[in-house]
């Protein structure tokens, strides 16, 4: 499969999932930047935006409220509103990990 697709098809699955749990007041713990990684802890998922070109942070801790994700040139953009501004990613690709277990929901490898 090539990385394109996988990256598609990722964004795909994370858009599935807020349809079904939407992230909406839930608290973002932690906002870190490490090696072109973005990581956003929240209480219950953990999200890990790769390939990170752009991060705009916000104040911590804050309540995730709104998000939009739209495809640009070279990756994604996710800009959350939150209660104490905006928080914006650039990146390519998205993870999402259960806090608990630690289950990997996306990519689909571990069953919810």
């Amino acid at each position: 499969m090539s990385q394109h697709r996988r990256d598609t098809s990722n964004l795909e699955a994370l858009n599935r999932f807020w349809r079904r749990t939407p992230f909406h007041d839930m608290v973002i713990e932690e906002v870190r930047a490490l090696n072109k990684r973005v990581v956003i802890r929240l209480e219950v998922f953990t999200l890990v935006v790769t390939e990170v070109t752009g991060l705009k942070p916000c104040e911590l801790p804050t309540v995730w409220l709104h998000n939009s994700i739209v495809s640009i040139p070279g990756g994604s953009l996710l800009d959350v509103e939150t209660e104490s501004g905006h928080l914006s990613v650039k990146g390519v690709d998205f993870r999402l990990i259960q806090n608990d277990d630690l289950a990997i929901l996306i990519p689909p490898i571990d069953a919810r």
